[in-house]
């Protein structure tokens, strides 16, 4: 990591200038949701909103949501959400996007923690997984729709799940659970608030889970066993997970908070590429975050957090220890001020450091000591306009400067490129526009234009992936940002008759140089480059209401089409480059909730559908269209609650078959849980 010392101190010394960061991070979320009755945001324009407020398209689920859902994984929790498209791939690996575009391994989707970046650099991609945090000690998941890049950071061009945990500081929250279930499922948890002074609070928590893996048809998908050992590439997965969260009050208009994490993760990966991988991940995180009320000065923030991830995989033709290391260093520096009562500004630097190294061995993805690595630069502005009580203006803009670097060892047979040609410049611009007009007391409509960026992974830019065989994985340097316009019309009503809330959408969107990686027959290399465009429209439409006291009820859809213009080598279902987005994306989804509570008892059903469409395998030298028929999923979860502290609860997914195929990858088990959990 270049300059990385340098950056360090200069970020050091501004801290110390500063004094600060946002008040928004460590805020009093309960306080301010029962003031205003619903949940409550900082993330998009860094001051505390309503979720009905905001200027961009936002659903939050709460720890009740969360809980209710029954899930032990994240992915199945998100499943709620209209819009939110889940693929299970594994036991514990699932692909997730907004509103369309889900394919192996999905880039498009920034996912935080916190406000910490918790995807991985060298994909672009999220490995849910290794997300150190348990569920029970999240707070809440804003899930946002559509291109965020200049509101909420790097890479947030479809959407934007940020993850908001209990602060220890203002939420006393401890419990230790144990839930146990089919295919030898085991998992544990154990999370304690200690209130330290009426100033400082600090939360630990760990879990452990285990099972085995899914043992079905492959569904096109290649090599699920290692043609040498024989071992399977399907694994019985395991996860354990470790997470400290403290926070303090140094004065009454400060607050630090740190956070420290782990995770360690056996589980079966599905390749940008279309391969089952079978891999060891660990992952470790380490952010330190200090905020400030300057008065006039605004709310300073400032934060530093470190990422390190090791991707030890076991290779499908070849037996290999390689293991590939990726580490990322972002600090920023953040001030959400008031120009006048009716004007909040924001401004932000960024400064963000990410690498890929391998220690070599066969199949490596870099050659011994090669290194690919990148530095950027960000600088951001957002204006918010409260016009009157009725309407609001949002604007936002982004700038990312990135400077590429590739050391080491360079060995791509066929590539054409040097290595001086992977010492380059790049530079994006993003923005985001929102109206929001509370037409009625019941209505509000949200218009918004926003331009995201999706900045290829390191992997694209510099993979160098020696099989030891006559095929090699390479990047290009001079691979494109895709680019990624958005326009959308939104409204909500409130509905007395129900005692619920219309949600709806409509969305136009282009997506502009389509990244991707190419395949030729045996005996040429797989190519990272851009294929072509693509474009998209849709509809969104969702009511949810009470009836009477104890049940609660929700119907979500989604329709989607889109029209790619690409050069994929597409010959009836074959294709050269696994990138098909109008055949792989189902045009229809339909979610249905209910709920019931009394007393002691809670009893929720998900049941959902999602209509045909064309899976993509890897059916070595070539990718293929394999048909994924409509299916219908279910989840439910039934609990009781003894004196307010003790609850026993049955849950399950898929309950609807023994085994369904959602994807090109193998068939989904039912799975069935008993668990306890004892708050304290």
């Amino acid at each position: 990591m270049k300059n990385l010392n340098l950056f360090a101190g200069i970020f050091v010394i501004a801290c110390l200038y500063f004094s600060g960061g946002a008040i928004a991070q460590n805020m009093n979320y309960g306080a301010l949701e029962t003031l205003f009755e619903e949940p409550v945001t900082t993330s998009a324009t860094g001051k505390p909103q309503r979720v009905s407020e905001v200027p961009v398209t936002m659903e939050i689920l709460t720890a009740d949501d969360i809980r209710r859902s029954g899930a032990v994984d994240l992915p199945e929790v998100l499943r709620q959400i209209n819009g939110v498209s889940v693929i299970q791939k594994s036991e514990q690996f699932y692909d997730v996007s907004v509103r369309g575009y889900n394919q192996h391994a999905s880039q498009r989707l920034l996912v935080l923690v916190n406000g910490r970046e918790v995807y991985q650099n060298f994909f672009g991609t999220t490995l849910w997984s290794v997300i150190p945090v348990q569920l029970e000690e999240i707070r809440q998941i804003e899930v946002v729709k559509g291109p965020n890049t200049a509101l909420f950071g790097f890479n947030a061009v479809s959407g934007v799940i940020n993850i908001v945990t209990f602060n220890p500081l203002y939420d006393d929250q401890s419990s230790v659970g144990l839930r146990v279930g089919s295919g030898d499922f085991r998992q544990g948890h154990y999370m304690q608030t200690l209130m330290l002074s009426d100033n400082a609070g600090v939360r630990v928590s760990g879990g452990v889970k285990r099972m085995e893996g899914f043992n079905n048809p492959a569904n096109g998908i290649a090599t699920v066993s290692n043609i040498i050992t024989g071992q399977s590439l399907l694994p019985s997965p395991e996860q354990h997970r470790f997470n400290v969260d403290a926070s303090f009050r140094p004065s009454e208009n400060s607050a630090l908070r740190l956070e420290v994490s782990a995770a360690e993760v056996r589980d079966v990966v599905i390749l940008p590429q279309g391969i089952i991988d079978r891999t060891d991940v660990l992952f470790q995180s380490a952010k330190i975050g200090y905020d400030h009320d300057a008065g006039k000065w605004g709310l300073l923030q400032a934060n530093i957090y470190a990422n390190a991830m090791d991707y030890m995989p076991l290779k499908a033709t070849v037996p290999s220890s390689s293991k590939l290391e990726n580490r990322t260093l972002v600090m920023q520096l953040q001030d959400t001020f008031s120009i006048t009562p009716a004007h909040t500004g924001r401004v932000q630097f960024e400064f963000r450091t990410a690498d890929i190294s391998s220690d070599g061995g066969p199949a490596a993805l870099l050659a011994r000591g090669a290194e690919v690595s990148e530095d950027i630069f960000s600088l951001s502005g957002m204006w918010n306009w409260d016009i009157n009580s009725e309407l609001s203006w949002t604007n936002a803009v982004r700038g990312d400067f990135l400077r590429l670097d590739h050391n080491g060892v360079f060995t791509p047979s066929n590539s054409g490129n040097t290595v001086d040609e992977y010492d380059r410049d790049v530079y994006e611009v993003s923005y985001n526009s929102g109206l929001v007009w509370k037409a009625t007391d019941k209505d509000t409509l949200r218009l918004s234009t926003a331009r995201g960026v999706e900045i290829p992974s390191l992997i694209e830019y510099g993979l160098d992936l020696n099989t030891g065989g006559t095929v090699n994985s390479i990047g290009d340097p001079f691979i494109q940002s895709s680019i990624i316009t958005n326009y959308e019309l939104a409204w909500d009503r409130e509905v007395d008759l129900i005692n619920g809330l219309f949600r709806s959408a409509v969305f136009y969107l282009e997506t502009e140089d389509v990244k991707s990686a190419s395949v030729g027959t045996v005996g040429d290399d797989i190519q990272y480059g851009n294929i072509g465009d693509s474009k998209s429209y849709g509809l969104e439409l969702g009511l949810e209401g009470a009836y009477k006291e104890h049940y609660s009820w929700g119907i979500g859809y989604i329709f989607q089409h889109i029209n790619d213009d690409f050069q994929n080598g597409k010959n009836g279902s074959s294709l050269v480059s696994p990138k098909d987005y109008e055949d792989n994306e189902a045009r229809h989804k339909v979610n249905l909730e209910l709920g019931y509570h009394k007393g002691p008892w809670e009893a929720d059903v998900l049941v959902y559908y999602t209509s045909a469409y064309d899976g993509i395998a890897f059916t070595p030298p070539n990718y293929t269209l394999d048909p994924v028929d409509g299916y219908v999923g279910v989840n439910a979860r039934v609990g009781y609650t003894y004196k307010e502290n003790l609850t026993f609860a049955v849950s399950g997914q898929q309950l609807q078959s023994p085994k369904t195929q959602t994807s090109a990858t193998p068939d989904v088990d039912r799975r069935l849980w008993l668990g306890v959990t004892y708050k304290f």
